[in-house]
């Protein structure tokens, strides 16, 4: 018999070992065996089951670690050229673009597992509040960002103030987030994502057709971001099946 996943007793101390769920099962080679598997869950949750020797997870996990490297590697580049350019001309865009990298990156070490593995793993349990307080500052700061960037309280005024109401709704929704369950969060924060998703888009369209500087490098840098943060807002949803590039 084996127990595991973020509620298990010394979570904290296998994740160390692992950022996913691995059970250890010894088979006889030449007899057949049947595994059961009872898996519980407060909220949407994906089980991806595979079965594989060790020194095939090993590769995987090798695999693995160096395309998230790749990944936070980018996004310490991006965190690190952004501080310095703020250092050098002192404008606010650049802190809400900083904070926003910040609120990503501590999103995806909680998504992945790797946030609890090196950085905190006696919070394992907490990875999901951890996840969800992460995306809601992104998601917050991002709309500070492009309220600045594409200046739309004097270029898109109308615009401007759909966008100051969705920002009161993010700061309210930080606020109540540590006072509900895990289930709760998720139904609020994914169609919440995906309706400011929608709205960052209107105001990239806006912004080209009103001729903004900057709007068409805008459009172009924010558009894979705002369409992957739309897919995993419906994969949290359960309208998508699991794959692992959406995960």
């Amino acid at each position: 018999t084996w127990n595991g996943g973020n509620l298990a007793p010394d979570r904290d101390t296998t994740v160390r070992r692992h950022p996913e769920p691995i059970a250890p099962i010894v088979l006889r080679e030449g007899h057949s065996h049947t595994v059961f598997m009872r898996v519980e869950s407060s909220g949407i949750f994906y089980v991806p089951v595979s079965l594989v020797r060790p020194d095939t997870q090993w590769q995987r996990d090798q695999t693995g670690y160096a395309l998230r490297a790749l990944y936070f590697g980018l996004a310490l580049g991006l965190f690190a050229d952004n501080v310095l350019l703020y250092l050098a001309i002192r404008e606010r865009v650049y802190l809400y673009y900083i904070a926003c990298i910040l609120g990503l990156v501590v999103s995806q070490l909680a998504n992945t597992g790797l946030g609890a593995q090196f950085f905190w793993p006696s919070q394992a349990a907490n990875g999901t509040s951890l996840h969800n307080g992460a995306i809601a500052l992104a998601i917050l700061f991002a709309i500070q960002f492009v309220r600045s960037f594409l200046d739309t309280a004097a270029a898109l005024p109308g615009i401007d103030r759909w966008l100051r109401g969705t920002v009161g709704l993010w700061v309210l929704t930080l606020l109540v987030l540590p006072w509900v369950d895990r289930v709760t969060a998720g139904l609020v924060l994914a169609p919440a994502g995906l309706m400011t998703v929608a709205l960052l888009m209107l105001t990239a369209i806006a912004a080209l057709r009103a001729g903004r500087p900057g709007a068409t490098y805008f459009s172009l840098a924010w558009a894979t971001l705002l369409v992957s943060g739309a897919l995993f807002a419906l994969l949290r949803l359960g309208v998508l099946p699991h794959h692992p590039l959406l995960a």
